[in-house]
């Protein structure tokens, strides 16, 4: 479970970069006509990290229903490619023509 994690993350982290200069292209593209509306890389940011955050207590509660057992690890790490995989495709959709 720990690797299938481990290699949802790199693949998100490999994703980001290029989610990211995506939203600064939009801004910059909008910024001309709509500058009170080109914050959408900022935004992108704070969302990410709020959802860090929220993956990781989520996961964390999930994994503590099997305190001190040996099911606890798989059930975390589960839990965190599961959501790290529905966050690659929440991130790839923002790159899909509108």
């Amino acid at each position: 479970a720990y690797e299938d994690w481990q290699a949802k993350d790199e693949k998100l982290n490999a994703l980001w970069p290029k989610v990211r200069a995506h939203m600064k292209s939009l801004d910059e593209s909008s910024a001309k006509y709509f500058p009170e509306q080109a914050n959408g890389a900022e935004n992108l940011l704070k969302a990410q990290r709020a959802w860090i955050e929220y993956r990781d207590g989520q996961c964390e509660a999930e994994g503590a229903q099997f305190a001190g057992g040996s099911l606890r690890p798989l059930i975390t790490y589960s839990c965190m490619a599961a959501m790290t995989e529905t966050r690659i495709a929440e991130l790839q959709s923002l790159m899909e023509p509108g």
